[in-house]
């Protein structure tokens, strides 16, 4: 039985495996550290990376942990990466920068008509350009 806790888990170890894959160095940060589910670590370049990830199995949206009211955009500190857990368990990774985040989250809020605050969410059709964009996390 698949919960919350296991979405996400899956997803974080999912895209350090992904990283690796692809030459980087990912670690899972301990949980609850703010902001930051994954360092990266490219040692080509010596870049790093402070990445948060958001796993979703919804067929429509993914939340982004913010609220309309109370959105901080100090508190995206690096690239996301939203993974999406179709009902195959065929995996979608959509990897976004810092700004392009921020920009769709600006512009959900841009659009809510409502007074009272509401969970930031993308829908998984706005992320499509990003899929599979890696080179995104640096």
């Amino acid at each position: 039985m698949r919960n919350s806790i296991h979405i996400g888990l899956f997803g974080e170890y999912y895209v350090a495996s992904m990283m690796h894959l692809h030459g980087w160095t990912g670690v899972l940060t301990l949980k609850n550290y703010p902001d930051i589910d994954i360092l990266g670590y490219d040692s080509q370049t010596q870049k790093t990376s402070k990445i948060q990830v958001k796993t979703g199995a919804n067929k429509y949206n993914v939340l982004i942990g913010q609220n309309t009211n109370t959105f901080n955009v100090n508190k995206i500190v690096g690239p996301f990466v939203f993974v999406h857990v179709l009902p195959n368990d065929e995996i979608e990774c959509f990897v976004l920068k810092q700004q392009d985040v921020v920009t769709l989250a600006q512009t959900f809020i841009n659009n809510w008509k409502g007074t009272n605050g509401v969970p930031i969410k993308f829908n998984w059709k706005i992320l499509k350009p990003y899929k599979d964009q890696w080179n995104n996390l640096w």
